[in-house]
């Protein structure tokens, strides 16, 4: 079809102007008994209108044909201006619920609702499951004039009252120098909460445009997306999120603390002339390494040195001194499980302190 295909408009209803004695409301329950051929929504015309008058028949009534027709075309021309209807409870029980996809307008008028489930028996106008709004106009947005810490947004034709995922958007007129409320559209003081917590300081500023959302279950107004201000970062629990300074500064702190342990238990052990470890928890969940020794390599042949921790994942790095002027010492072979080091001075004895790194 094409938009030109449109059909002619009923700017009337069908029988508008018939007298009452022409055209009657057709009932929804059967005439059947109380007035022989009148029509009803439940039978229609009944079987008498089907017979000849000469076997016992009854015409149809003019005025039952009127008044179909005229409660067709009054339906047909409310359609035709556009016009929505308002929740209905006992429409709604008689057929038993409104179906998915339903949109109703609101009462007072101002917002439309569309079901999101079948069967739905319930008000949106007074907060029932299974809606969500449509808004009517620009009225998600607004300019704060309350003051610092108590947010005041005025909106045009808000809904009669706040509904879980209500989304709105509003330009602060003020910072914010810690916990803040809003009250959108006069429809009551919420706490204002990013990642469920109170807001700190900063978040918000002067001419920041800011997007939340009602959360019903925190009877509360949740931050979603600023465009200015402090942005309010969760914990991070996988690689690749962002971390806050809190957590950051928690993170630091325990390094330094473990790195602090590991050079005092370093310098427990007086020199690397005594075979010793030090173990450095990362916080990507690994275990840093470092392990040294002191160790005599005759001339003719490597040694071999296994490592009192071998190294779980991988070995980075070592390294290998003689006591010899020239050295005399170096690293023949390395592995997760131990070094072996081998002597270049010919037959002469060489001591070899050694250090190894890894995770």
């Amino acid at each position: 079809m094409k938009i030109a295909d449109i059909p002619s408009k009923f700017n009337i209803p069908f029988a508008a102007s018939a007298g009452a004695g022409y055209v009657r409301q057709i009932p929804q329950a059967s005439q059947s008994g109380i007035q022989v051929g009148a029509a009803s929504l439940t039978d229609g015309f009944p079987a008498a209108t089907f017979q000849s008058t000469a076997s016992g028949g009854k015409p149809p009534f003019g005025e039952d044909l009127n008044g179909i027709l005229k409660q067709i075309t009054q339906w047909s021309q409310w359609q035709n201006a556009g016009a929505t209807v308002q929740y209905d409870a006992t429409f709604a029980t008689a057929i038993g619920g409104y179906p998915a996809g339903t949109v109703l307008g609101s009462y007072p008028a101002g917002v439309l609702w569309v079901s999101l489930v079948d069967d739905n028996l319930t008000n949106p106008d007074t907060g029932g499951s299974g809606w969500a709004q449509i808004p009517a106009g620009a009225s998600g947005y607004g300019v704060d004039t309350g003051s610092q810490n108590a947010l005041v947004v005025n909106v045009a034709n808000p809904p009669p009252s706040l509904y879980d995922g209500l989304r709105v958007l509003f330009r602060a007129s003020y910072a914010n120098t810690g916990a803040a409320t809003l009250n959108w559209g006069g429809l009551g003081v919420r706490s204002l909460v990013a990642v469920g917590s109170n807001l700190e300081a900063g978040v918000i500023v002067v001419g920041g445009i800011y997007d939340a959302v009602y959360v019903a279950s925190l009877a509360a107004w949740a931050l979603i997306g600023q465009t200015d201000g402090q942005l309010t970062v969760p914990n991070a629990t996988t690689n690749g999120s962002a971390v806050n300074l809190s957590q950051l500064n928690s993170a630091v702190s325990t390094e330094v603390t473990n790195r602090n342990a590991a050079i005092t238990a370093a310098k427990a052990y007086g020199s690397m002339g005594s075979p010793g470890a030090i173990s450095i928890p990362l916080q990507n969940g690994q275990t840093y390494i470092r392990q040294w020794g002191y160790v005599i390599v005759p001339g003719p042949t490597p040694v071999t040195v296994n490592f009192g921790t071998a190294f779980p994942n991988a070995v980075l790095g070592a390294n290998a001194t003689g006591t010899l002027v020239n050295n005399g010492v170096y690293i023949a072979n390395l592995t997760q499980n131990y070094i072996t080091l081998d002597n270049d001075s010919g037959s002469v004895d060489v001591g070899a302190y050694w250090e190894a790194w890894g995770y």
